[in-house]
């Protein structure tokens, strides 16, 4: 079977980047924070996180964590997004970035609520008892996913959020959307994600494999199957388990999506439905 090898402007190498990038920086996965030259082994807790406006990434953290009151805290801030499966803990993306803290009093707070700065879901969680919110200004971003490691225009990222927001509209899916939109996905196929998968290998629809790995370590009752690994506005990541070998696939759609009806269309045009 041939190997299925199709061009960025095809299905869009920057536009899923960019996608997956938005969705981290408007709040999806969990974050932790380190500031590195202070205790280079420790880390805490992000309780909120988002881009904004300006192309800073606000943060809220607990109060009771250890970190100084000084501004201009060097920090690491990393942002892991898991695969939406309940039976096997697959990392879907994650974002890295070197920053320095700084420290957003009740009067910037305020300013940033009137004039729409940060998410909602950030300013909201900085309202919580015991919380403290930061903004970072950032040196350099990278995501890393199943094609690669991505250098992250932060800007231009801040700027796509901002034009969602004026529209109303907001990256899809959003983190609590996420298992609906893959259930979604499973009915559509009746359960069998190999035959997405397949059309990927086959050539037979839009996409690419984005990496093979050994499938040595895996046990058992993990091999021989296909998972999701994500569903966003551009296509599918899917992963199959081999016995000899994992192979990490994305199918792309033929126009982005932001709802499940358009979803379904989509999924439709890949894929007859079973």
């Amino acid at each position: 079977m041939s190997e299925p090898c199709i061009t960025a402007q095809l299905f869009g190498w920057p536009e899923r980047t960019a996608s997956v990038a938005c969705r981290l920086l408007s709040g999806t996965g969990s974050g932790t924070l380190a500031a590195y030259r202070i205790d280079p082994h420790g880390s805490i807790a992000v309780l909120a996180h988002g881009a904004t406006r300006d192309g800073l990434i606000a943060v809220v953290l607990s109060r009771d964590e250890a970190l100084p009151d000084a501004d201009l805290i060097d920090v690491r801030l990393d942002i892991e997004k898991h695969a939406p499966e309940i039976t096997a803990r697959i990392t879907a993306a994650t974002l890295h970035s070197l920053a320095v803290l700084s420290w957003i009093d009740d009067d910037e707070r305020a300013a940033w609520e009137a004039h729409g700065t940060a998410p909602r879901h950030v300013l909201d969680a900085a309202r919580a008892p015991g919380a403290r919110l930061a903004a970072l200004s950032v040196r350099r971003t990278v995501l890393h996913d199943a094609s690669g490691v991505h250098r992250v225009p932060l800007e231009r990222i801040a700027s796509d959020l901002s034009a969602l927001a004026q529209r109303g509209a907001s990256p899809f899916p959003l983190s609590a959307d996420e298992f609906e939109v893959a259930e979604a996905l499973r009915e559509h196929v009746n359960g069998e994600l190999g035959c997405l998968m397949e059309c990927v290998l086959a050539n037979t629809c839009a996409g690419a494999v984005l990496r093979r790995d050994p499938s040595c370590g895996l046990p058992e009752e993990a091999r021989d199957i296909t998972w999701c690994v994500d569903v966003d506005s551009t296509g599918v990541t899917l992963m199959h388990t081999g016995s000899q070998s994992t192979v990490t696939a994305f199918a792309a759609f033929a126009q982005p999506v932001a709802g499940l009806d358009e979803l379904r269309q989509e999924l439709a045009a890949l894929v007859p439905a079973s």
